[in-house]
């Protein structure tokens, strides 16, 4: 990842190769409440947090919203967010998805990141730009330090969607990025490009281009990679974007 020489930084995309799943599951799905057996999404979270050489995986209660969570100890509840913001070594962060962009920032001298789950509920309602401001609240963190990820979603050709999307995401990004974020052919259905639209969001806020860095691919076209609600419908098992630091 692009991210692996910043010091102390463990961060990891798992896909859903090398997990304890089922069908329809299999096999490295990490989500819990999508009907999996509970057995094999502990077993699966306990090898994803010991490959990175943590005790244990902490995610939140994605609500599609724009709401941040400070995660402070290794374990604890779960919070109702979209966003986990981590500046303490020991504690192991995770995003899920199954088509919905996950993305992280770093500043790496501050020791403070953030992951992100943005679909388009929270792409509209600000969900990249709140991600950013919490970042850079905190103590030492400078704009100009930041590296930015967008890891995995699914791609524009492949995410149609209805008039209502386009018109809640139009207003978030500057109309000369329009192009690039949607494409509404006459008497068709419209299509948004999600990782576009939150790369669009952070250079409006404030990043450089080369701050920000994307791995490509698509979840939809990729079922031996990702899983997929788009293209298997439900149930579907999730993937994760993990990070967390280590102690210097």
């Amino acid at each position: 990842m692009p991210l692996a020489a910043v010091p102390g930084l463990r961060a990891a995309l798992t896909t859903r190769a090398g997990g304890a799943s089922r069908p329809p599951f299999e096999a490295l799905n990490l989500g819990r409440s999508v009907g999996d057996a509970p057995g094999a999404v502990a077993a699966n979270r306990r090898a994803v947090a010991r490959a990175l050489g943590f005790g244990a995986l902490r995610t939140v209660r994605q609500v599609h919203g724009a709401r941040l969570a400070r995660l402070k100890a290794p374990a604890g509840r779960a919070p109702p967010a979209d966003a986990i913001l981590l500046d303490r070594p020991g504690v192991l962060g995770a995003v899920l998805g199954a088509d919905c962009t996950l993305a992280l920032l770093v500043e790496p001298r501050a020791r403070v990141l953030v992951l992100v789950h943005a679909g388009w509920r929270g792409l509209a309602q600000g969900i990249g730009t709140a991600a950013l401001r919490a970042l850079l609240a905190a103590p030492g963190a400078r704009r100009a330090r930041v590296r930015a990820l967008i890891a995995s979603g699914i791609c524009g050709a492949c995410y149609e969607t209805g008039p209502e999307v386009v018109d809640a995401l139009a207003p978030t990004v500057p109309g000369a990025a329009h192009a690039a974020c949607f494409a509404v052919p006459p008497g068709g259905r419209a299509h948004v490009d999600l990782r576009a639209v939150l790369t669009a969001q952070w250079l409006a806020a404030g990043l450089d281009a080369a701050q920000v860095h994307g791995l490509g691919g698509c979840t939809r076209e990729e079922p031996a990679r990702w899983f997929s609600h788009r293209r298997d419908g439900s149930p579907s098992g999730r993937h994760a974007l993990v990070a967390g630091w280590q102690a210097p």
